[in-house]
């Protein structure tokens, strides 16, 4: 268990690539911060999956692109757990526009996500 009594926030881990990461840092006995902005049922299934390797997980929804609900999200991480020792910013957002029909205000938030 490489990551036993670490504790690792993952942004965008409800589903796909956030998925596995989070289930993964788990797997090898992390305590988990499963981010997600929009399906609390999906981060909670993800919350169970990781709790089957004996690990503690919680779900946090917060939009990553809002400078207070991420700091929101990491102090309620550090009051859960006490610290936070990890973060993988996976989160990410596109649009199903052509490159050159993409909206200023897509750019902007894509840009929100993808820093922040």
């Amino acid at each position: 268990m490489r990551f036993e009594g670490r504790v690792v926030l993952v942004t965008g881990a409800s589903r796909g690539i956030g998925r596995e990461i989070a289930v993964g840092f788990g797997r090898e006995g992390a305590k988990v911060v499963v981010n997600y902005t929009s399906s609390e049922t999906k981060a909670n299934e993800v919350v169970k999956e990781i709790e089957k390797h004996g690990v503690i997980a919680i779900a946090i929804r917060c939009d990553i692109s809002d400078e207070r609900q991420a700091r929101d999200m990491t102090a309620t991480a550090v009051q859960k757990f006490g610290r936070l020792d990890i973060l993988v910013k996976n989160a990410g957002i596109g649009f199903g526009s052509q490159f050159t029909e993409i909206k200023t205000e897509e750019w902007k938030r894509t840009f929100d996500v993808s820093i922040l």
